[in-house]
């Protein structure tokens, strides 16, 4: 028996009238195959036979393109009883996205025994409309891989979790967002927006109120790191002051240093270090500085410089020095 391609030939009744997962497990189904149901007559009445049929998975009902990636299902001698066609297909869970999906139905009778050239299939018309189940694997959007990882905007994620599509435009920024009676609140975070964070390369975090909290620039871009500023121009750019603290004090040391730097000891006293060595000491008492021939200076004076002297002879006046002395004025004698 052979098949045409019109209303008197068969045809594919009742489109999808359930898609649903396979529950038998004899199927050896994935976590994305799906049962495929449908009615197949000939010249009005139910179909009984062997045919071989095919499965594809396309972007539109009519035109459109074969889905990139979309497995193609081809079942050989499917048992056809009345008409009921029952089949499992899986086009993979990447096939799914947020985008429509339709099933183009082939079919060939009688069923190609292997030898020969293979005969063509014939194209049952309309496609149908996947709807339900398909979407619990990859509902609108969201993608659940074999291994368990979930996309969102994109159907092949490369981490447990990974939100946007490295392989076509988008946007990876999640938001956080709740309400407290008439406060509302959110918090945005990721990467690829320039209006967020400054470069659409940059991570960062952006609250309610439209300020860019924190900036971390990506390697291409400096490798900068700001603090209310958008664009850092140091490894580190705070837009505000700075304040560390332990059960130690305050400490502002350069990397890797601990002998060096700003410290606060919890005592009252701030002190720059050098090497260990306390060069300033500030405390409520005063500013003392510190040299490094264990002298100090706890105040400010003015230095006594005396001009070398000598006896006057006979004659000469007192020679008055033009710097401050504090020992008794010399005369001759």
């Amino acid at each position: 028996m052979s098949i045409r391609k019109s209303a008197s030939a068969l045809l594919l009744a009742a489109a999808v009238e359930g898609v649903l997962p396979l529950a038998a497990p004899a199927l050896a189904q994935s976590d994305a195959t799906v049962t495929y149901q449908g009615r197949l007559d000939r010249q009005g009445e139910p179909y009984s036979g062997t045919p071989d049929v095919r499965f594809t998975l396309w972007t539109a009902s009519s035109g459109g393109e074969q889905v990139p990636g979309a497995a193609v299902n081809t079942l050989l001698g499917v048992d056809i009883v009345d008409g009921l066609l029952t089949a499992p297909i899986d086009f993979g869970a990447q096939a799914f996205g947020s985008q429509p999906r339709f099933v183009e139905v082939q079919v060939r009778t009688p069923a190609w025994d292997g030898t020969g050239s293979e005969p063509a299939f014939t194209t049952l018309d309309p496609r149908q409309a996947i709807t339900g189940a398909p979407y619990s694997v990859s509902t609108r959007g969201i993608t659940v891989d074999e291994t368990g990882a979930v996309g969102i905007i994109t159907t092949v994620p490369g981490r447990p979790l990974q939100v946007g599509d490295s392989g076509r435009e988008s946007v990876g920024v999640i938001r956080l967002a709740h309400r407290n009676g008439f406060q509302f609140r959110r918090w945005d975070f990721g990467i690829g927006d320039r209006d967020l964070f400054g470069h659409p390369d940059n991570f960062g975090f952006r609250d309610l109120s439209g300020n860019t909290i924190m900036v971390l620039e990506s390697t291409g871009q400096g490798g900068n790191v700001g603090i209310g500023v958008l664009n850092p121009s140091a490894k580190l750019d705070v837009g505000g002051g700075v304040r560390t603290i332990d059960n130690q004090g305050y400490t502002f040391s350069a990397p890797g240093d601990q002998d060096s730097g700003l410290f606060s000891f919890g005592n009252g006293e701030v002190s720059l270090l050098a090497d260990g060595e306390a060069v300033v000491t500030a405390s409520s008492t005063g500013l003392t500085l510190n040299f490094g021939d264990g002298s100090q200076q706890t105040t400010a004076h003015r230095p006594i410089v005396v001009r070398p002297f000598r006896f006057l002879t006979a004659g000469e006046s007192i020679c008055r020095s033009t710097f401050p002395v504090r020992s008794p004025a010399w005369r001759s004698s």
